[in-house]
């Protein structure tokens, strides 16, 4: 019954940072599948999420740079933390 989302990429590199060192490793996209157990335990008992939007009851892809699957969790989980209902689905690799 959920649907799911694809989202730009969160990470584009196109910052205010300094540039990247020679010594840091090469960012690679990712996809970062995740969805909010609150949004969904809202809308089972039949009201909305106090703070978002239903469509957060369904998987969002969102594109991330990074070093790897792991780097690529803890960039997405910065934003979208557990602690705030989000849970992550899985982590794919972009071509």
């Amino acid at each position: 019954p959920y649907k799911e989302s694809r989202f730009g990429l969160l990470c584009s590199g196109l910052s205010t940072r300094k540039p990247v060192a020679k010594s840091e490793p090469m960012r690679k996209k990712f996809e970062v599948g995740l969805y909010n157990k609150d949004v969904r335990a809202a809308l089972e008992d039949g009201v909305k999420h106090k703070h978002l939007d239903d469509e957060w009851a369904d998987i969002h892809w969102i594109e991330v740079a990074a070093t790897d699957e792991q780097d690529a969790q803890r960039r997405i989980q910065r934003r979208y933390s557990e602690r705030t209902g989000y849970v992550i689905v899985g982590v794919q690799p972009l071509e």
